[in-house]
């Protein structure tokens, strides 16, 4: 386990907050948002960049496509927050949050837990 950058720890801040209702199968419906459309309303507060939006939502399930602005501002190895670097194991981030029921404080823990596994590492 490796020490979260500033940009991590302000994602799992942010599912530790309890400021946000999650949601399921994409990165938001509504009010409702999955712990990677949390990671999206970060990357906006954060850097002052709005993603784009499909009728006033963000679209999709995976921070790919126009959201991989975010992945690489997080670190993330992988799109869908997968934390097997061969693919053998399809457990990610988004198959806790919406298949799992993991509530975003216990995926909070899960990304501290297991940060050497779902992000890159950083270049000097």
């Amino acid at each position: 386990m490796k020490t979260l950058t500033a940009n991590q720890q302000l994602w799992t801040d942010e599912l530790n907050s309890g400021k946000h209702k999650q949601g399921k199968g994409g990165l938001q419906y509504g009010d409702r948002h999955c712990c990677l459309g949390v990671a999206c309303l970060v990357y906006e507060r954060e850097t002052g960049i709005k993603l784009d939006r499909h009728g006033g939502e963000l679209i999709g399930g995976a921070l790919r496509g126009g959201y991989g602005t975010v992945k690489e501002w997080l670190g993330l190895r992988e799109s869908f927050g997968r934390m097997d670097p061969t693919g053998k194991d399809r457990t990610s981030l988004v198959v806790l949050n919406d298949h799992n029921s993991l509530s975003f404080e216990e995926i909070a823990k899960v990304i501290e837990d297991n940060s050497d596994l779902l992000f890159v590492e950083e270049t000097a």
